[in-house]
């Protein structure tokens, strides 16, 4: 049997105490196997979005060099996930980030970074309804000849088809997004087959792995994308409740989803630049970075794939927001049972065994979002919200970075995965995000200066619960242990 379905047998250890959480608040309980919860996490990387969104920028900004970059990120990112694995041992409650910081930092910095982590997903959700909106709209033009469709139509649909999957069964929406995935890896791997064997390619360099163009652009750009592509691989811990075996089989995916998609998008981005050339790459993506990989396919598969991948684009962006549905609605299920929200939110639905009130408050915050910025320009609000919600992200796995480290070192244990990996984790994220804190613009697009007051948002979601945990009272199973 396989690694992923072993691990996801069920454990006598794995049984939840209610008593454990705030009286009046309900479980959430599953059965997913590895496998699902995999390609759930995976999701989230959206590999069409992400092949034809992200790695153009890591391109543009990093220049041939981009593979490397990205592995250089997997590498980051895989000794913060030896160090989160680690202590996931110790963590036996669902939250992810939070969890891990209230376990090692106590309760108020806990709570602090949960609504930062909530303002984080949201962000995001809320960043691909403005993508998928003006995607549909392209996609409606270009293949049945529609115009004049406005892009919130097009967001409205898609976070209503993602707010019907989340309030059923999670297993539903993890089969859905198993289906996706498989769509979406094959259509990206046939062009990374395709290129290297055709007779149109440019001879295949090995230049793009090679160190000496390590830091031949802008390091700091090429380097944020490249860590942009890891986001919600962490998120397995959130589906702790409901996964089978999850002592075994969360360690097991998160190592899985860090290593599939380092490789998988280094090797993407290396045939991305061997479609061009690594002489010609970079006047293409800096003439047209947006449509650098949609142009590749037309180029190396035809026209009528390029009408087929916009087509799977449109369902990538939607298999994401699914993603970042279930995930934030178990945040705020999570905050409701540790006691931070009214009760209310952890709801189960009795047919379902989905958090049916807190995937409901996702879909009508998005809602509500989308009318408040309905006249805005779509592209602009992708970059701005999209830009603040990967910084929350970037300062929650600083926190739990940093969380991790401490766990450890205050109770005197040292060790390969225990405190050389995390101090590695770190250094390397810790000041990357004060990189980015100063270059913040890079992130929104504006003005070298501008967009403090987003930053701002982010320090107030964190004093808001970290002053609420410190006003109301805890129950005891929130406090760490000494």
């Amino acid at each position: 049997m396989n690694n992923l379905d072993e691990a996801a047998k069920p454990s006598r250890a794995s049984s939840i105490d209610c008593s454990e959480f705030a009286p009046g608040t309900q479980a959430l309980k599953g059965k997913m196997s590895g496998w699902e919860l995999l390609f759930s996490v995976l999701a989230f990387a959206a590999p069409v979005t992400s092949v034809s969104s992200l790695i153009p920028f890591v391109i543009q900004g990093g220049g041939i060099a981009a593979p490397l970059l990205i592995l250089a990120a997997t590498v980051l990112m895989l000794a913060f996930s030896i160090g989160f694995v680690t202590m996931s041992k110790h963590v036996t409650k669902p939250g992810a980030f939070y969890a891990y910081v209230a376990e090692a930092c106590g309760i108020k910095i806990g709570q602090g970074t949960a609504f930062v982590a909530v303002f984080a997903y949201f962000t995001l959700g809320f960043c691909t309804i403005a993508l998928v909106g003006p995607v549909i709209s392209n996609f409606l033009s270009n293949v049945f000849k529609l115009t004049n469709v406005p892009w919130y139509v097009g967001s409205f649909i898609a976070f209503g088809i993602t707010g019907t999957l989340a309030y059923l069964r999670i297993d539903l929406s993890a089969k859905v997004l198993t289906l996706v995935m498989f769509a979406e890896i094959g259509l990206v791997l046939l062009f990374n087959f395709i290129v290297p064997i055709s007779t149109d390619s440019q001879h295949l360099s090995f230049a793009p792995l090679s160190p000496t163009h390590f830091l031949d652009g802008n390091f700091t750009v090429a380097f944020l994308y490249s860590i942009i592509i890891f986001i919600g691989f962490e998120s397995t811990a959130v589906y702790r409740d409901e996964v089978k075996n999850p002592e075994k089989s969360i360690p097991i995916i998160t190592y899985c989803a860090v290593l599939f998609i380092g490789i998988f998008y280094a090797f993407s981005a290396w045939m991305t630049i061997t479609a061009y050339g690594i002489d010609d790459v970079m006047a293409a993506a800096d003439k047209d970075a947006a449509n650098l990989f949609m142009n590749a396919m037309a180029n190396y598969l035809g026209k009528t794939s390029v009408d087929i991948t916009r087509g799977i684009l449109i369902i990538s962006a939607i298999a994401c927001l699914l993603s970042a549905h279930n995930a934030l609605a178990r945040y705020i299920h999570s905050l409701s049972r540790n006691g931070a929200i009214p009760p209310t939110f952890s709801k189960i639905h009795p047919k379902h065994k989905s958090p049916y009130i807190a995937s409901f408050t996702c879909t009508l915050g998005w809602a509500v979002a989308t009318l408040a910025f309905i006249n805005s320009d779509p592209n602009v609000l992708y970059a701005r919200v999209g830009g603040v919600g990967t910084y929350a992200m970037l300062i929650l796995m600083s926190l739990t970075a940093i969380a991790v480290l401490y766990f450890f070192l205050q109770r005197k244990q040292f060790g390969f995965k225990i405190t050389v990996c995390p101090l590695f984790a770190v250094a390397g994220i810790l000041s990357f995000t004060v990189l980015t804190t100063i270059n913040f613009h890079y992130l929104t697009g504006g003005e070298p200066g501008s967009g403090v007051w987003l930053q701002l948002l982010i320090v107030v979601m964190f004093a808001y619960g970290y002053i609420s945990a410190s006003l109301k009272p805890q129950p005891a199973l929130m406090m760490t242990s000494e």
